[in-house]
């Protein structure tokens, strides 16, 4: 009797150590950072503040890389982006977009572009935006190349930042 009586208080120790647990988990995700009015982003296309997004293409592609990028000061925000063609092309479009995160999802607040070059194999593009503060923002780039018919297009996303209250 005291053996069943020892294995049931082991086991109602256990589920109490595993549910408190897994509230005290669930909890944090939804903790602010200091200076921030959302949770951080969870969602999309998103990566870890500073590693902004460089993709290279095969050499079958009109698109040898693109690369989407923000930075901050203060209460203003740099977007940035480039496109490379792997040769001389008929025409580079780059177009510039500001995201802000609500809390569920990514809104865009602002865009800049398209940027065009015409006969080249890069173009380079970024705008400035100031923003409010205590939220994420992250830059989201479009990348168009025409070579006669042949067309490519891609988007890319670059990591998200805090702009602290």
């Amino acid at each position: 009797m005291l053996v069943i009586r020892k294995l049931c208080v082991l086991f109602c120790i256990v589920l109490l150590t595993l549910f408190s647990t897994s509230t005290s988990t669930f909890g944090s995700e939804n903790e602010l950072e200091p200076g921030a009015l959302t949770p951080p982003p969870t969602i999309g296309y998103d990566l870890v503040e500073g590693e902004d997004q460089l993709f290279y293409y095969s050499s079958s592609t009109l698109i040898s890389n693109a690369y989407s990028s923000i930075s901050r000061s203060n209460n203003t925000v740099r977007v940035s982006g480039n496109t490379y063609a792997n040769r001389t092309v008929d025409e580079l479009r780059l177009t510039l977009e500001i995201q802000r995160w609500d809390g569920s999802k990514w809104i865009t607040i602002g865009s800049k572009g398209p940027f065009i070059d015409y006969n080249w194999y890069f173009t380079s593009a970024s705008q400035s935006y100031i923003v409010t503060k205590g939220y994420y923002y992250r830059a989201r780039t479009n990348h168009y190349v025409r070579l006669g018919r042949t067309t490519e297009q891609v988007t890319r996303y670059s990591s998200h930042i805090l702009i602290p209250l």
